[in-house]
């Protein structure tokens, strides 16, 4: 991973954990979010090789995400392979296509992909047609990250907020 991806997206702060006893400098742990100011730590599973052992940031993510709209490293046939939805038995396409997430956002093409283990979430978006990279992380459990960036996109492309709320609001609620 670090001869074929990090190192020629020039992702200098990126690597795999080869043990969860290894020290990381600079981690940040993972925190459950009560919703009363009370948190609690939140470790991960070390069990699961793969997501808990990449350990990266927000300046390297957007490396990735310059290579989508930019194509450099990665041969350009690829980017648009991740991009292609996939095409359902009954003839309508998924959002998840070849390792993205895409849909729609006022008539734009959305890329991206999310996760989450622990406490930990991320959402990481772009929108090749206005060059907007956007990256969210965290460690806790407040916010739910995959209605973030829609909002943050919205917000920085001056469009109107056309996300709806995690929770649908009721009126007369018994």
């Amino acid at each position: 991973v670090k001869e074929r991806i990090f190192t020629p997206l020039g992702m200098t702060h990126s690597f795999i954990r080869e043990s969860f006893t290894q020290i990381v400098p600079d981690l940040t742990y993972s925190y459950q979010d009560e919703g009363d100011d009370t948190f609690y730590y939140n470790p991960l599973n070390y069990a699961l090789y793969g997501p808990t052992s990449v350990n990266t940031c927000a300046s390297d993510l957007c490396k990735v995400l310059d290579e989508y709209i930019h194509p450099n490293v990665i041969d350009p046939e690829i980017i648009e392979l991740m991009k292609k939805p996939v095409l359902l038995s009954n003839g309508k396409t998924a959002e998840y296509c070849g390792g993205l997430i895409t849909h729609k956002l006022h008539g734009l093409d959305v890329f991206g992909h999310g996760g989450a283990d622990a406490a930990y979430r991320g959402e990481i978006i772009c929108i090749p047609e206005k060059e907007l990279e956007l990256v969210l992380i965290s460690n806790t459990t407040t916010y739910a990250m995959s209605k973030l960036d829609d909002k943050a996109a919205c917000i920085v492309l001056g469009l109107p907020d056309s996300t709806e709320p995690a929770v649908p609001e009721h009126e007369n609620a018994p």
